[in-house]
């Protein structure tokens, strides 16, 4: 697959209230833009700065990269090997992936409805990237997965971009469909997720996906 190149704004990320810019810190933004470049060769530029990680994503990234980005809580990666390839044939292909957490967002006491103002934020979240990829990416809609009893880690709202040499119907909206088209593929997510351990507080959330033939 032909290098992914994103020519992307150094702009501050605003998406969400609670998000702070500081004067030497850089943007999410500028994050994703490195992180894309770099998915199909497993983000080399964070090859030295990894810790090992016991839970589901085997790598965390070390409090001094990640506080170099204003609004970012935590990076992490993984790689899983021997994927088929769906797209290719059922060649082998490593896929690797990175989390970019954001802040949390502890709701005002005082809002009125809540899945209005966490639908409004996201929203906001997601024409930031549309007016940033908008001509570089396809992109879905707002997508609001199905609740099951697994549902933990699954986020409230996602909205996927990706390459244009696919198109994703507006009427699929089951996220593991979705992403077994976008197989190896690079693409990112935006996503709104609820802090497991405070349900009163909400994050913003991206994922990276790049793929390397083995």
């Amino acid at each position: 697959m032909k290098k992914f190149v994103v020519v992307l704004a150094f702009v501050a990320f605003f998406c969400f209230s609670f998000s702070v810019s500081i004067a030497q810190q850089k943007s999410i933004s500028v994050l994703i833009r490195t992180s894309l470049n770099g998915a199909n060769e497993g983000f080399p530029f964070l090859s030295k700065e990894t810790l090992q990680d016991s839970g589901e994503w085997k790598y965390t990234i070390s409090s001094e990269i990640v506080n170099q980005f204003a609004g970012v809580s935590g990076i992490y990666i993984k790689s899983v090997q021997d994927h088929k390839s769906v797209l290719m044939n059922d060649e082998l292909y490593t896929i690797n992936q990175m989390r970019i957490n954001n802040d949390f967002l502890i709701l005002p006491s005082d809002i009125p409805d809540k899945d209005d103002f966490l639908k409004s934020k996201f929203i906001k979240a997601v024409d930031f990237f549309k007016n940033e990829y908008g001509t570089l990416l396809n992109f879905t809609g707002v997508i609001r997965p199905a609740i099951s009893s697994d549902s933990d880690n699954k986020p409230i709202y996602i909205t996927y971009f990706y390459e244009k040499s696919i198109d994703i119907p507006d009427s699929l909206t089951d996220i593991i469909d979705i992403e077994k088209q976008l197989d190896i593929l690079i693409w990112f997510s935006v996503e709104l997720l609820q802090n497991n351990s405070n349900p009163d507080t909400y994050y913003l959330s991206f994922r990276i996906n790049g793929a390397q033939k083995q």
